[in-house]
């Protein structure tokens, strides 16, 4: 009997220690990914921030259309060199499938939405608007991207259908803008509603190339979509800012080129990063940044160039920051798990 116990112990022992085998990589994996998940959100919004200060000093002396041109030049090339370095070739991931020839053809034309949707468009507008509008004003209204992008993967993906808490972020999220409108406009006359307006639309071409980064993010390696999504909006603005006569001998100066390096490296990273978060965990999840980017851009703002920050500011990005989190909620329920397409 007591020989019997003791076998009948020893196979409950063996049996808690093959579960504790299966449970602990698990555990351990998903602790591992959601660390590197909160590291990529945590970069992003920090390099985000970044944007708007560098890009306010160099419109001191450059148009929207030259700093544009230089920001993506030089991603361009950082792209160009960083394939180079890790030998990727075209880099384009070879896929096992039948349907290899129209596969090819979606991913370029991905890579031409995400040009134009993803840098080209926003990098212009933005530019243009924080020409005049400050820079903490202008990462405020960025953050309307998340709910932005919400919207668009509504109608693309079968598994990201808006909800009640979506709407209601959503809400929050305008509301938060319409404080935003209504204290700057009334400060500087109406002046500023075009510009305003432009930022607005930066945010919605950001949404779009969020989501389309989702259908390709398999078949192209992320240091390689760097440099395809910036080459043609380089050479574009580029032409447009020689043939606008806008390029000057103040543009070549030291100083200019240094920072228009940082800058288009800090966006070939950013657009790395950006698609190792959303092959990851999804455009949804790949948006959160927008929760930290504000409040960072606004201290860089006030510390390094000396930005007033109105309280109605402050109000809009609370409002704004609360609709992201309602709107948000839903990441807990799927334990990070992201989009998949249908």
């Amino acid at each position: 009997m007591l020989e019997k116990d003791n076998n009948s112990i020893i196979e409950n022992s063996n049996n808690d220690a093959e579960l504790s085998i299966r449970i602990y990589p698990t555990l351990n994996g998903k602790i591992r990914k959601i660390t590197r998940r909160l590291f990529l959100i945590l970069l992003l919004s920090f390099i985000f921030a970044l944007f708007y200060p560098l890009q306010k000093i160099l419109l001191e002396t450059q148009t929207p259309t030259t700093v544009t041109a230089f920001r993506l030049g030089f991603a361009s090339i950082c792209g160009l060199f960083l394939m180079m370095v890790n030998g990727l070739g075209y880099g384009f991931i070879h896929q096992k499938s039948t349907k290899t020839q129209k596969t090819n053809t979606n991913v370029v034309v991905s890579l031409a939405v995400i040009s134009l949707f993803g840098n080209a468009l926003p990098f212009l507008l933005l530019a243009w608007g924080q020409s005049k509008v400050d820079a903490g004003i202008t990462s405020i209204l960025a953050a309307m991207m998340p709910f932005m992008t919400l919207i668009i993967a509504h109608f693309y993906f079968s598994n990201s259908r808006l909800d009640i808490s979506k709407f209601v972020g959503f809400a929050f999220g305008f509301i938060g803008v319409a404080i935003l409108f209504v204290g700057e406009l009334t400060s500087s006359s109406f002046s500023n509603f075009s510009y305003m307006m432009a930022i607005i639309g930066s945010a919605l071409s950001y949404a779009i190339a969020t989501v389309a980064v989702r259908t390709i993010d398999t078949f192209v390696h992320p240091i390689a979509a760097s440099f395809y999504v910036t080459l043609p909006g380089a050479l574009f603005f580029m032409i447009l800012s020689i043939y606008g006569n806008e390029v000057s001998m103040a543009s070549f100066e030291l100083s200019v080129l240094i920072m228009s390096g940082f800058f288009g490296g800090l966006t070939t990273i950013s657009v790395i990063l950006m698609f190792m978060l959303v092959r990851d965990a999804g455009p949804a999840i790949a948006s959160l940044p927008q929760y930290l980017t504000p409040i960072i851009a606004l201290l860089l703002a006030a510390y390094w160039l000396k930005e007033d920050v109105p309280e109605n500011s402050i109000i809009s990005l609370l409002i704004i920051l609360l609709g992201i989190f309602i709107t948000q909620s839903y990441i807990t329920r799927s334990k990070f798990k992201g989009f998949k397409k249908p």
